[in-house]
C-alpha cells in the first residue's frame, strides 16, 4: 500500500512524464506503437484502487519511486519471433544508473 501510495503522489506532481497526450510523456513508451496505455485520468484511479490492474505507467512510476531502473520481461509476444511489448527497460525520473536493475517477469498461467 505504501508504495502504490508514494507512486499515486509521484504521478500526481508529476503528470506531464504520465500522460500520453503530453509533449513531455515518457520518450520511449512515446515511441512504442505496440504499448496500449490507458488515459492519465483513467491510469490515476487504478492506480489509486488497492487491488487494481498495473500496466506500464505504474513500472515507470515504481521507478521513479524506488530510484531503480526496472527490467520486465514478458514471455507472451504478438507475433512469432518478437518481443512483446511488455518486455522494457525503464529508468524512471531521475534515475542515475541502470545497473542492478529490478526484475519483474510476468507469468502468464491459463
Amino acid at each position: 500500500m505504501q508504495l502504490r501510495v508514494l507512486c499515486l503522489i509521484e504521478v500526481l506532481l508529476n503528470p506531464a512524464l504520465y500522460d500520453s497526450d503530453s509533449p513531455c510523456f515518457y520518450p520511449p513508451y512515446a515511441a512504442d506503437n505496440w504499448l496500449c496505455l490507458p488515459s492519465y485520468e483513467s491510469f490515476i484511479t487504478s492506480l489509486s484502487q488497492d487491488g487494481a490492474y498495473s500496466d506500464m505507467l505504474t513500472v515507470l512510476s515504481l521507478s521513479s519511486v524506488t530510484q531503480k531502473a526496472i527490467q520486465t520481461l514478458w514471455p507472451l509476444s504478438s507475433a512469432p519471433g518478437a518481443q512483446s511489448p511488455f518486455t522494457k527497460f525503464v529508468m524512471g525520473q531521475n534515475v542515475i544508473s541502470g545497473r542492478q536493475p529490478i526484475t519483474c517477469v510476468h507469468i502468464v498461467v491459463r
